[in-house]
């Protein structure tokens, strides 16, 4: 991805090298283990990166959780029901293309009330969607004698 970027001319800082940010950077790659919850707390919309191309998508539920609106590509089959469950409910952006993508980012950073509902709706997914592991030892309790 660095190189990516380097290659796109953008001047960028890595969090993996520790480099600062400066008033020049356009693009800070957060490029370390660990820290994702970080930076979906930090933002004001997630993208699920792996999804733009047929990689099969990532997690949706830790934006969500944090209630942030969550875009997604077309690539999902990796959590294809989870990913239907969330757009079943209005709570995932899917943009079919880079150009899509900017476009909803762009409306997202104009409009802080539809960022608020979006990431609103994507909570309420995130807990209907969560306590799978509960629901099956109670299921697995009812029928053990």
């Amino acid at each position: 991805m660095a190189q990516q970027i380097a290659d796109s001319g953008l001047t960028f800082a890595r969090r993996s090298q520790n480099q600062a940010i400066t008033a020049s950077t356009q693009v800070y790659l957060a490029d370390s283990i660990g820290e994702l919850m970080l930076w979906f707390a930090s933002c004001d919309a997630a993208f699920i990166g792996g999804s733009l191309v047929p990689f099969g998508g990532h997690n949706i539920l830790e934006p969500a959780a944090l209630k942030k609106p969550v875009l997604s590509g077309p690539f999902y089959s990796n959590l294809q029901a989870l990913f239907d469950a969330f757009s079943k409910h209005g709570a995932l952006t899917i943009t079919p293309t880079t150009h899509a993508l900017g476009e909803q980012l762009i409306q997202l950073a104009q409009s802080p009330e539809r960022r608020r509902q979006l990431g609103l709706k994507a909570h309420d997914s995130f807990c209907q969607n969560s306590g799978a592991l509960n629901k099956l030892l109670q299921e697995i309790k009812e029928i053990l004698p």
